[in-house]
């Protein structure tokens, strides 16, 4: 029965409509977040997470959490569920872990018929966990927000770092670092900030963008040992949309001077920066496409209506001259089957 279910699954239409990340870890009390995506078209669809009970169903069929099928974030005792339709991805974070957490579970989206899903497993271990991170951290277009990572005892003359991540390591080893010290480092947007007493790396961005959005590293720098870190899920939601009584005014475009980069990273090991967003009029809006390149869509039809014409005339001859023929052979078939006298 199982297999007969895990078969339906492939041949519907909800065959990899979601994707997770397969597998996630956390330590008792720590806390996780774990990040599902899902195609085009299911962006008003509820999304959920429950426990697996067989058979790809939810345990009881009950959701542990759910969205109402918007982009607000909803809250159950320790687990939180937040949709981001931009980036077509749900969020779930699950707080203060204990082992009776670990098991497997369900992301999916919520629709009529069979529910599109994905399997993530969630390993609650003691382990040796010497940095900690919140998991997630959320923020909106335009604002900020801060991420604070926990490390263990013995690390505090160590430098500390913020990078993006690329699989487990730092992305092009560009990096954001302490000197070992409690001094604030800020480099554009970004700022680090050591705390030896409360044993606590703070980072703060600033001036968010949806660029910004994904996951990151925060860790203590060890020359010639593992680097101790511990991965964070940026969110960053679009803005709220001011109400009707305000009116919008159009900002001027000015050609005198090309628009600067949000901001640069620099690495204290490289000193090497480069640009850490693209740049945001790689789409174009369809009034800004010259006439020209706008597909004509009576041109075709042009040349469909006359060929079907011809096929409708050729059909029509073709029937005309197999009657003609049909009559013409009839008399001489009389003629034949007539006795001789």
């Amino acid at each position: 029965m199982r297999i007969f279910s895990v078969l339906l699954w492939i041949l519907f239409s909800g065959c990899w409509a979601v994707t997770g990340p397969g597998t996630v870890r956390g330590r008792p009390g720590g806390s996780v977040a774990v990040r599902c995506r899902y195609r085009s078209g299911f962006e008003d669809y509820p999304k959920f997470w429950c426990r697996e009970g067989g058979s790809w169903h939810c345990s009881n069929g009950v959701h542990i959490v759910e969205t109402s099928g918007s982009e607000a974030e909803v809250t159950r005792g320790r687990v939180s569920i937040r949709d981001n339709r931009a980036l077509r991805a749900f969020t779930v974070t699950v707080e203060n872990l204990t082992p009776a957490d670990a098991g497997t579970y369900h992301c999916g989206v919520e629709k009529f018929g069979f529910d599109p899903r994905t399997p993530v497993e969630l390993a609650v271990s003691p382990g040796c966990w010497a940095v900690t991170g919140p998991g997630a951290a959320h923020g909106q277009l335009g604002g900020l927000v801060s991420v604070r990572c926990q490390y263990g005892a013995g690390y505090e003359a160590y430098p500390k770092f913020w990078c993006r991540r690329k699989v487990v390591l730092c992305f092009n080893h560009l990096i954001f670092e302490t000197n070992g010290s409690e001094a604030e480092e800020t480099w554009g947007r970004v700022s680090i900030r050591d705390n030896h007493t409360q044993h606590v790396i703070t980072v703060t961005l600033e001036n968010l963008t949806l660029a910004d959005a994904g996951t990151y590293l925060c860790g203590v720098a060890r020359i010639g040992l593992p680097n101790p870190r511990d991965s964070v899920e940026v969110i960053v939601s679009p803005a709220a949309a001011l109400p009707p009584s305000i009116p919008m005014e159009k900002a001027p475009q000015t050609t005198d001077q090309p628009a600067a980069p949000p901001f640069t990273r620099i690495s204290t090991r490289s000193h090497v920066s480069s640009s850490w967003t693209s740049s945001s009029n790689s789409s174009l809006d369809s009034s800004d496409v010259p006439a020209q390149s706008q597909p004509n869509i009576l041109y075709p039809l042009f040349l469909i209506v006359p060929v079907f014409l011809c096929i409708v005339c050729a059909v029509i001859w073709v029937s005309v001259q197999y009657r003609r023929n049909s009559r013409e052979m009839v008399p001489n078939r009389h003629a034949e089957e007539l006795p001789l006298s």
